[in-house]
């Protein structure tokens, strides 16, 4: 009798919190506007600028609506959410409804050295989208000769390539950029040199 009253209080207490109202999050494609499915969304509190892991008060993952639902009580405790998804670029902000991912596309670049360089030069890639956001996750790369190299870019618009060679004291001895290289969406652009 015992086990069968406390089973019905757990159930009680379970169909409670499924009644409490919540707050939808909707993430959508930034090229496509459809939603994203089985994105992660991190609802968190503190400093967006230095995150604290303690700051986290919620993880979800997007439906096939795109969409993952929190509690009105901790999203109106948030500061800010965090959303990553598989062939998407991350998306940080102050909280927010609606999150849209930009979605990832890739740039082979042939390195053709025309140049001579001290040896130990390095040449940093910088990836930069439409809206000035940037990556250089490439790193910087030491080049001997002539290669083929992947780099991520932004999906479904213009990226911009800058480039340096730097010394081993890390000084920069040149630079340059590519422009307007459109980068298709979840595709590899090909046939792209880069001459340095």
């Amino acid at each position: 009798m015992r086990t069968l009253l406390l089973c019905i209080i757990i159930l009680a207490a379970c169909s409670k919190k499924q009644d409490k109202p919540s707050t939808s999050i909707k993430v959508l494609d930034g090229a496509t506007n459809s939603p994203v499915r089985g994105a992660a969304v991190h609802i968190n509190k503190g400093d967006i600028a230095s995150p604290s892991p303690f700051g986290n008060l919620f993880i979800g993952v997007t439906d096939d609506n795109g969409i993952c639902k929190v509690q009105d009580g901790i999203y109106s405790d948030a500061d800010w959410i965090f959303v990553g998804a598989a062939k998407y670029w991350s998306f940080q902000s102050l909280k927010q409804t609606t999150a849209h991912l930009t979605p990832e596309g890739w740039l082979q670049l042939h390195f053709h050295r025309i140049n001579s360089y001290p040896i130990g030069s390095t040449i940093l890639v910088i990836v930069v989208s439409e809206s000035g956001r940037y990556d250089t996750s490439g790193g910087s790369t030491e080049f001997y000769s002539d290669i083929l190299y992947t780099v991520r870019g932004f999906g479904n618009q213009q990226n911009k390539i800058d480039w340096e060679v730097h010394n081993s004291n890390n000084d920069v001895i040149a630079n340059g950029t590519l422009n307007t290289l459109l980068i298709p969406r979840f595709d590899t652009l090909k046939g792209v040199t880069l001459n340095y």
